[in-house]
């Protein structure tokens, strides 16, 4: 029943091998076979000399071990060590749907901190959700937050549909639900109030690999209305809008130029009527590298971060193939946030440059970067190391 769903052919349609590739991955998307084939049965019984000839098409799978485990690592000098791990189930009631449930620690050692992060989350997955290729999340999490800025800790609950709007255009839509306790880093009392979200965003993707693109370009698009229920009371929007862009100026892909930017804004509020976990903060691996974790940006009276309501961050680097396994990485990062809703250019932009290496494995590379802040503050460390699994967009 679940493979009959991905089948968009008809009997009598003209033979089109284009409908017959688009039906295999159709079906390879949802994940529990490991290998798929698709194709016209009996072709070596046809009368070459009939004007129309009909042939069953026939559909072989193989399917995947369905249970799997996996993990990763991060360790970096600004937010120390983490880990996680997570065991999955790929068909648990017999029609492709997904069981995740991770476990993950993080700051282990990370030296401006105020605590050790903790995180247990599960997810399930619905394939084909009411209509073809349209997918339903539910999810559930437990979360301790301790970074400089805001220690937190969260229940929250997720419901969400997801669905392609084109070959490479998907639309996701849905409702997050959270019960938080957030004290900020200036403040000696913590607040608990429930927040409500409505995350609504667009990803367009024409890259060629999802961990380590060598071409194409992705756009990613968010608009979030929140509701937050506390003695104050607030309702905002939070905007953000990210792209990548990948190119190759030779066949062999020895280099690789990838430049990225990303705008964010959140509107409708100030921010001191915005919970610290929500706002905008840059600095760090995947932002600004050669700055600490939320180092760049507004800070409180007693020089903690403390986030803004707007935010911009621009990255180029060239990953270069040294040898099969190996490669080196030059960057340059930017970024600002600023308390106003939308970005004021008029204050400094922070930079940082910096070089990686680069360790090609089967599942992705291997990356450690060293970031060294090139306008920093008197109290910006000299410089950042990160370390972890995948390229850094």
């Amino acid at each position: 029943i679940t493979v009959m769903r991905r089948v968009d052919i008809t009997e009598g349609q003209v033979f089109n091998p284009a409908t017959l590739s688009g039906m295999r991955g159709a079906i390879n998307e949802l994940g529990v076979f490991d290998s798929v084939t698709v194709q016209l049965s009996g072709l070596r019984a046809v009368d070459r000399s009939a004007e129309q000839v009909e042939l069953p098409v026939e559909i072989i799978v193989s399917e995947r071990k369905f249970r799997t485990i996996g993990g990763g690592v991060s360790l970096s000098t600004d937010e120390g060590f983490g880990v996680e791990a997570r065991w999955r189930h790929r068909n648990i009631l017999g029609e492709a749907e997904r069981l995740s449930i991770t476990a993950s620690v993080g700051r282990v050692g990370a030296p401006d901190a105020q605590g050790i992060d903790y995180g247990l989350e599960a997810e399930f997955e619905k394939p084909d959700f009411l209509m073809p290729g349209q997918t339903l999340f539910l999810g559930a999490s437990a979360i301790v937050e301790a970074p400089e800025a805001f220690e937190r800790q969260a229940v929250e609950f997720t419901a969400a549909l997801e669905r392609p709007l084109t070959d490479s255009i998907d639309w996701r839509t849905g409702i997050r639900i959270a019960l938080e306790n957030v004290q900020d880093s200036d403040d000696p009392d913590s607040e608990s109030f429930v927040t409500v979200a409505f995350p609504n965003s667009f990803s367009l993707d024409e890259t060629d690999d999802l961990l380590d693109p060598t071409e194409g370009y992705a756009v990613d698009l968010l608009a979030e209305p929140v509701l937050t229920a506390n003695d104050a009371g607030a309702s905002y929007t939070i905007l953000r809008a990210n792209g990548r862009y990948f190119w190759s100026p030779w066949e062999s892909d020895r280099a690789i130029f990838a430049m990225r930017a990303g705008l964010g804004a959140i509107i409708g509020a100030d921010v001191d009527s915005i919970p610290a976990n929500r706002r905008f903060y840059a600095g760090g691996d995947g932002s600004v590298r050669g700055y600490a974790f939320q180092a760049v940006g507004p800070e409180d009276r007693d020089g903690d971060p403390s986030g803004g309501r707007s935010l911009f961050e621009t990255g180029v680097e060239t990953r270069i193939r040294v040898t099969d396994t190996i490669g080196i990485v030059p960057f340059v990062d930017a970024g600002m946030v600023t308390e106003e809703s939308f970005v004021d250019f008029s204050e400094d932009l922070r930079v940082g440059a910096g070089l990686g290496l680069r360790y090609f494995t089967g599942f992705g590379p291997l990356r450690v970067d060293l970031g060294v802040p090139l306008n920093a503050d008197d109290d910006d460390d000299a410089f950042q190391i990160y370390f972890s699994l995948g390229q850094a967009f």
